[in-house]
């Protein structure tokens, strides 16, 4: 995504889009952008959180907490880092107060402009002047958004979570027999190419919907190589990353539990907010094949670890893997054709591993995991 320029006015009118629902009084964000030309480079919205009674934490400990938080950004000490602060309600005021001489206390460089919002509108309080100003009412910026294709926000988190459930009837199938085999035998190169084309399409709006989906979700569920690439490849594009996930919303019962990790971590490698994450990840079949990967996009999504920095490491090691197994293949083809077999496999044979590949599409065989980060 493409970091906008944007006024604190507008940054702040924006943030319910970016959580994707309504912020309320308990709500706060931290906005960190380029103080050379204010362009939004990261954004964490968070509810204030709740002690062991149920009850907001004491503003000065929560804010200590974030404070914490935030200095595993790695940019503490970044003098060109312009942050926004902003508290949401009656306590509003005083927890962006708390947070900022935290954050004074722990050796943060930041250029603070604080940020009060309540009843629609917001009031500044800039460092050099130390005094918060009048509220002004906050832009809409719905228009703008839907200029942009992006949804308006919900009302409630759990309303926004719903729009990420699956569909109430599949929208495609399990591909044939015969097209299973034709894709398996292919290189994983080959693979991987073929099942980003079909993302591709689907992106962009062409040829038969139901078919790339359906061609796409084998392409995911036949190897770790063909998954891991095309959702790290997906997450760098919103069109890609909503293609992927309404091909797990779409799916019949029988692959939506093994395509729901892989469209939650592409969600939270795009930046999508937690609510995505929580609300994809929750559709995860327990004992799949992926389990594992939906357990850890999860709990990394929850440390607010920033998903640029998981992205590049995944990057390298997906595509580390895909050389080392068309590697792997281009020798067995060697062999292959050094010694050959005696048998001709046949029609009859074909059929047969084709047969397999559809019937263990859940559990298919999958290249080596030695040195994934998932």
């Amino acid at each position: 995504m493409t970091p906008q320029r944007l006024t604190p006015e507008q940054a702040i009118a924006r943030l319910p889009s970016v959580a994707g629902y309504a912020l309320t009084h308990n709500h706060f964000a931290v906005i960190l952008a380029d103080a050379n030309n204010g362009r939004s480079n990261r954004i964490a919205v968070v509810e204030w959180a709740k002690d062991g009674q149920g009850r907001p934490m004491p503003d000065r400990d929560y804010a200590a907490s974030l404070t914490l938080t935030l200095a595993k950004s790695g940019l503490a000490t970044n003098s060109d880092v312009q942050a926004i602060l902003v508290g949401y309600g009656p306590r509003g005021k005083n927890r962006v107060d708390e947070l900022t001489e935290m954050l004074h206390q722990g050796g943060f460089t930041w250029e603070y402009i604080g940020a009060h919002v309540d009843d629609n509108e917001v009031r500044f309080k800039f460092e050099k002047e130390g005094l918060w100003n009048e509220p002004t009412p906050l832009p809409d910026v719905s228009a703008e958004l839907v200029y942009e294709g992006k949804q308006l926000p919900a009302q409630t988190r759990n309303e926004y979570k719903a729009r990420f459930a699956p569909e109430a009837s599949p929208l495609f199938h399990q591909v044939s027999d015969l097209e299973a085999a034709r894709f398996n035998k292919q290189s994983p190169k080959a693979q991987v190419e073929e099942s980003l084309f079909h993302l591709s399409a689907l992106s962009e709006g062409t040829g038969d919907r139901s078919e790339h989906m359906a061609k796409l979700a084998h392409g995911i569920l036949h190897s770790d190589v063909v998954r891991d690439c095309v959702y790290i490849e997906a997450a760098k594009s919103d069109r890609a990353t909503d293609s992927l996930i309404h091909t797990y919303q779409a799916s019949p019962s029988n692959l939506r539990g093994e395509l729901a990790p892989v469209a939650a971590t592409c969600a939270y490698l795009n930046y999508k907010p937690l609510p995505v994450v929580e609300a994809i990840t929750a559709h995860t079949t327990p004992e799949g094949r992926n389990a594992r990967l939906g357990q850890l996009v999860l709990g990394v999504a929850k440390t607010g670890t920033h998903p640029g920095t998981v992205r590049q490491t995944l990057h390298a090691v997906a595509f580390a893997e895909l050389d080392k197994a068309q590697k792997a293949f281009e020798r067995s083809q060697r062999l292959s054709t050094a010694f050959p077999q005696q048998q001709s496999p046949g029609l009859k044979a074909s059929k047969g591993e084709a047969t397999r590949s559809r019937s263990s599409i859940n559990q298919s065989r999958s290249t080596e995991r030695d040195g994934r980060l998932f």
